[in-house]
């Protein structure tokens, strides 16, 4: 079964995300609270899709990013950044991840690329 694996501290959001992801046609969402719970379970599960919030206290987002990359080269990762900070394509592509949302048009552009992903596509470029 396709899992995807969603890196978010705060409830709410996750809850908000969550439901929007499983809407998506995903059917197992896994929830990871902070970095090193993001890190175990990817190990463990090696999910389809990885969703990551990218603003950390523990660690910087990029660099999880990177990690997450390399536990699972075959996961697709989905990073959500802050409306005010949308990185260009050489960073995106740094960070290992194979797409970037602006938490301002989250709730529009995030189901738009898990279409893509639910179907088997991947997606390369940056979202705005």
């Amino acid at each position: 079964m396709d899992s995807v694996l969603l890196v978010e501290g705060h409830r709410q959001m996750r809850s908000a995300l969550k439901a929007l992801i499983a809407a998506s046609g995903f059917a197992e969402v896994v929830e990871a609270i902070d970095p090193i719970e993001a890190i175990v379970k990817t190990n463990l599960l090696a999910p389809r899709l990885i969703v990551l919030e990218t603003t950390w206290q523990q660690m910087n987002g990029m660099y999880l990013s990177r990690m997450l990359r390399e536990l699972a080269p075959q996961s697709n990762i989905v990073l959500l950044v802050d409306e005010e900070w949308v990185m260009d394509a050489d960073a995106q592509i740094a960070s290992g991840a194979n797409a970037c949302i602006a938490k301002n048009v989250l709730m529009d552009q995030l189901p738009r690329a898990l279409e893509k992903w639910r179907n088997g596509n991947s997606q390369d470029g940056t979202e705005k």
